[in-house]
């Protein structure tokens, strides 16, 4: 049985691009999947100066979007799961 092109894919080397930059995420702002592709935007909180007795008030910033191919998404799941298991 040949293997999808998504398994091929992953047997190609994986060439390290240091330039890229780093996002620190705190919270998934939205999640949208139509079908093939999986939309997600990643946020993170910014508190305001707190105040002494007073609810804190912030902000979120979006600072990622991703879109996935199906096949990405599948195996996005997929690691996630082996993830979870690895640390339960």
């Amino acid at each position: 049985m040949a293997a999808s092109p998504n398994d091929m894919m992953k047997s190609f080397p994986l060439n390290p691009h240091h330039e890229i930059r780093e996002s620190f995420v705190d919270n998934v702002g939205s999640l949208f999947f139509d079908g093939q592709i999986l939309r997600l935007e990643f946020a993170v909180a910014r508190v305001n100066q707190l105040e002494p007795e007073t609810k804190p008030t912030g902000e979120r910033h979006v600072v990622a979007r991703l879109a996935l191919t199906l096949p990405c998404t599948i195996d996005l799941i997929s690691q996630m799961r082996m993830l979870a298991e690895s640390i339960s």
